[in-house]
């Protein structure tokens, strides 16, 4: 279920290290906590349940990615192509 892998993630960002992967990553799973929460408590149509469902997909994706050091490199590699030449 869902809860299971936020949980799941929640858990390895609280046990990292690093405290600048930790940070990033706790920061975004606060972000999708309250929408993952409207989901378990309240009866919503299937559309917005589905669009809610990967608001919350894409955040746990985004902390899995930063523990892994995938997002860390995405961003540095679109700010070295981002800048003025």
């Amino acid at each position: 279920s869902l809860r299971k892998k936020y949980d799941k993630f929640r858990e390895k960002s609280d046990k990292e290290d690093n405290a600048e992967k930790r940070m990033n990553s706790l920061k975004i799973l606060d972000q999708v906590e309250p929408t993952l929460i409207i989901l378990e408590e309240q009866n919503i149509s299937r559309f917005d349940r589905r669009r809610m469902v990967a608001v919350v997909d894409s955040g746990i994706e985004q902390a899995k990615a930063i523990l892994e050091d995938r997002l860390l490199i995405k961003e540095q590699t679109q700010q070295t192509s981002q800048q003025p030449r």
